[in-house]
Formats: structure tokens, C-alpha cells, sequence
């Protein structure tokens, strides 16, 4: 899929995963902005091709994983702010999720992801496939709108 698309359904995939964790909204918006850096850097830094295929180097479960966990120890490592447990779980399982949702929808590729070191795929739309993008893009923003109405309590 194309990065927009990417960055649309894991802003909606993480925005989900931390109303459910009862996070405050700054930490949303935080999470927006390591979600967004996430997504561009698994696109930029594995899309050295190998043939026609990407390398795996952030298109496999553990790449991706490692990049999200790195990603989530950020603020508290860096912020002045006091990070409870709760706050860094959600920030953990949050990446995580929305890294998996990066390799779920290249998995939709012709190109596929990595497991266990072979190239796996699940269909073969094509990245620039305007109904393909549109639809995760129009899934990820409902999914922001309902995690916002939780919030609110409607």
C-alpha cells in the first residue's frame, strides 16, 4: 500500500489500542507522532530490493517489532514527564500493532512481508491500487473516529 495509506490505518490501529489502555490524550498525540515516524521508516529503510522483492529488514515480524519497541522506549527515556507501567505498556503494545498493521497490509503485495525468512503473501494487489488504499484509509480514519467516541463517552 502507499505510505499515506500505512500511516491513515496505523494512526487509526494505535488510536484504538490506546483508548482501550485509557492513556490521556497527549499520550495519543504522541504516539501519533511515533506511529507516523514508524511507518516512514519501515518504508524507507527496507525498501532496498533484492531482486524484485524488499529485504526484510523491517518487512518481517522481528524487524518490525524491534523498530516498534525501539520506538516505544523513547518518551520515557527522553521525557521529563513520569511514565507509569500502564502508560509504557500502551506505548508497546500500541507500535507493536501498528507495525504488524504495516506488514499486514504489505502482505496484500505482490512483494509480501518475511516470516521465518521466506517471503510470504496473502493476495497480490497491487501498492498503488486506488480501492485498495482507499478502503484502509477510510478504515483506519473510522477507526480513529470510534476510538475518539469512546473517549468522549458516546
Amino acid at each position: 500500500m502507499r505510505l499515506s495509506t500505512h500511516v491513515i490505518f496505523a494512526l487509526g490501529v494505535t488510536t484504538l489500542s490506546a483508548s482501550y489502555g485509557g492513556v490521556s490524550m497527549i499520550d495519543v498525540l504522541i504516539l501519533w507522532g511515533l506511529v507516523s515516524l514508524q511507518q516512514i521508516l519501515i518504508d524507507k529503510l527496507s525498501h532496498e530490493f533484492r531482486g524484485k522483492y524488499r529485504t526484510p529488514l523491517f518487512h518481517s515480524f522481528t524487524g518490525a517489532s524491534i523498530l516498534s519497541l525501539a520506538l516505544a522506549s523513547l518518551p520515557p527515556a527522553l521525557s521529563p514527564m513520569d511514565y507509569n507501567r500502564g502508560q509504557v505498556l500502551v506505548y508497546m503494545t500500541s507500535l507493536l500493532l501498528s507495525g504488524w498493521s504495516h506488514l499486514f497490509l504489505d502482505s496484500l503485495n505482490p512483494g509480501g512481508i518475511y516470516i521465518l525468512g521466506k517471503r510470504v503473501r496473502i493476495a497480490k494487489i497491487r501498492y498503488d491500487d486506488p480501492v485498495a488504499n482507499t478502503f484502509f484509509q477510510m478504515l483506519g480514519l473510522l477507526m480513529v473516529v470510534y476510538s475518539m467516541s469512546l473517549r468522549l463517552g458516546a
